[in-house]
């Protein structure tokens, strides 16, 4: 299934929805049928002098660019969707690469639930630290989202942004950097950017030059298992009417789910204790992937599954050879058993057999 299979799996091009933030590659636009509303801070226009003058944006691409019909941030998404009337209208909203950057994320899902219909989805790709520049981050809390709420952020905070530049993950090959790569990589490979020293005054000359001034960085760092945990969290604690659908792990990122369900019931207490305690220990399952000690064991054991492949793959040629001996050998034997030689020393075979079972029983 391809990245767009897996984003739009619950989606109906019958419904109406919202795609946030597409920008060049709209996952679902109208000229493949949706009737999507696009949420955008920059209009159309803007959009296409900023795809023409970036050169990682291929010219052929600026003619995807679709009208922006709802001109804002995401973070203020329940605000603008009920200036346009339609709270409660919608069957889909789409999101790829953006909830990382919404710095009050329990907002966000909050609106998600307002603007959707009873029984509409939120989909979204969400990038794995694990896959990406976060590599080194900590995964963010139910505490951290609670917290950011609770201040009303409209920016990252101080320690987003330190976090974000201090702890910059790029993976070097050849001695050559980047930072897209995929989840699983040889951890070896990764490494923080820049100096700490260097990072430090430059954060510390924008909180004093630029305070007030907004710096787009991650605000959240997730895995699949932390995610969600993080749903299920807000979910038990009654904070949101998002049920989750499903979470499916990708290369560098994961693809979520989620359905309005305004009578969804709180879990019993026992049976999310249950859960919770599942997603934690998955968590630190997750971060085995990150792990030097666990690629150098993986390593080897690879190695050794190898050999043994390799050694299995030996016997069985071994045993395919004996198989085709043993079947010329019987065919052999069957071809002499109906020969005219095996049939003129009948008697003397059953007088030999009668001969030994006779001495058989004297010395018995």
């Amino acid at each position: 299934m391809e990245r767009k299979q897996k984003i739009t799996k619950y989606l109906s091009r019958d419904g109406r929805g919202i795609e946030i933030g597409p920008w060049f590659n709209p996952i679902v636009p109208k000229r493949d049928g949706y009737a999507t509303l696009i949420i955008d801070v920059f209009d159309e226009e803007t959009l296409r002098q900023r795809a023409i003058s970036d050169p990682n944006v291929p010219a052929e691409r600026v003619r995807d660019i679709e009208p922006v019909d709802l001109l804002g941030s995401s973070s203020e998404l329940e605000a603008l969707v009920e200036r346009a009337g339609l709270l409660g209208q919608m069957d889909f909203i789409v999101s790829s690469h953006n909830v990382e950057h919404i710095p009050d994320l329990l907002k966000f899902l909050q609106g998600c639930a307002k603007v959707l219909k009873d029984g509409g989805t939120l989909s979204m790709a969400v990038p794995d630290k694990r896959g990406c520049f976060d590599y080194f981050r900590p995964n963010s809390s139910l505490a951290d989202v609670l917290e950011a709420n609770q201040q009303h952020r409209s920016k990252p905070s101080f320690g987003q942004m330190f976090e974000h530049e201090s702890l910059y993950a790029k993976q070097y090959l050849d001695g050559k950097p980047t930072s897209g790569f995929s989840t699983g990589v040889d951890p070896m490979s990764i490494f923080p950017s820049g100096d700490l020293k260097h990072v430090y005054d430059v954060w510390r000359s924008r909180l004093a030059q630029s305070p007030d001034q907004y710096f787009d960085v991650h605000c959240w760092v997730f895995t699949p298992a932390s995610f969600e945990r993080l749903v299920s969290e807000l979910s038990f604690l009654g904070l949101i009417e998002l049920e989750l659908i499903e979470v499916e792990a990708g290369a560098g990122e994961f693809y979520v789910h989620l359905r309005h369900n305004s009578s969804h019931s709180r879990q019993a207490p026992e049976v999310f204790a249950k859960r919770r305690i599942e997603l934690l220990r998955r968590e630190q399952d997750e971060a085995c992937v990150a792990s030097l000690r666990y690629s150098v064991m993986l390593g080897t054991t690879q190695g050794r599954v190898g050999e043994e492949d390799e050694r299995l793959t030996l016997l069985r040629s071994e045993l395919d050879v004996l198989m085709q001996e043993r079947a010329l050998l019987k065919s052999a034997v069957e071809e002499y058993r109906q020969s005219t030689s095996w049939r003129i020393t009948a008697p003397l075979r059953a007088l030999a057999s009668r001969g030994r079972r006779m001495l058989a029983g004297r010395h018995g």
